[in-house]
């Protein structure tokens, strides 16, 4: 098992069936179907907090049983992130339209 936390919103997920055999980009693809983030705007460490590698195996980085891997997106998209988790429609077309 592996955890996930969605550090700009404080959302964990728990993935029961994730194996260290898959790799990085593997997780992402995954966690876009899981959190609704698009694969390329997503930042995944573990313990010191560089970002993984998509070609690397999980395994590569020594994770353990029910350990935590933090998720971050890119920092200009955390405002849509949060507007959307917390239902914002308002939020939401605002940061659109300043783009």
């Amino acid at each position: 098992m592996l955890n996930i936390h969605l550090r700009s919103t404080g959302e964990q997920f728990k993935l029961k069936t994730i194996h260290f055999d898959t790799k990085v980009r593997e997780l992402k693809t995954i966690l876009e179907i899981i959190c609704g983030i698009p694969a390329h705007l997503q930042l995944l460490s573990y313990l010191d907090e560089g970002n993984l590698v998509d070609s690397q195996k999980l395994k590569y980085y020594d994770p353990v049983p029910n350990c935590t891997f933090e998720l971050d997106v890119w920092f200009i998209y955390e405002p849509i992130v949060q507007a959307v988790v917390a239902n914002n429609e308002d939020k939401v077309i605002l940061f659109y339209r300043e783009k």
